[in-house]
């Protein structure tokens, strides 16, 4: 919860002179488990994706497990430690989804 709150104000901050009263944006967050490992290119176990206003600002899959930005203002205004902190986030959400999906099929 805390790293979406840091995402959330850090957002705020970098779109704040932008925004006027009467604006409203959309943040959803995507996040795909497969059931078990496939071997096609481009489809990983677990993929996670961040979107502002239906735009992608940041991917994250369980082949390169680290969160990147794919927004240049993202990149160039967000520092170091805020994405280190969301791939640490990723990679829980990764070993809760995978594993929970793993573990379901044992039942």
């Amino acid at each position: 919860w805390s790293v979406f709150k840091m995402f959330l104000i850090a957002v705020l901050v970098l779109l704040g002179a932008q925004l006027t009263v009467n604006e409203t944006h959309s943040l959803t967050y995507i996040y795909t488990a497969l059931s078990k490992p496939v071997s096609y290119a481009g489809i990983h176990e677990f993929t996670a994706m961040g979107l502002l206003d239906d735009k992608m600002i940041d991917y994250y899959d369980s082949e390169h497990r680290e969160k990147v930005p794919k927004q240049s203002w993202m990149k160039d205004r967000l520092q170091k430690d805020y994405w280190d902190k969301g791939t640490q986030s990723r990679r829980s959400k990764q070993q809760h989804y995978c594993g929970g999906s793993r573990n379901s099929k044992k039942l």
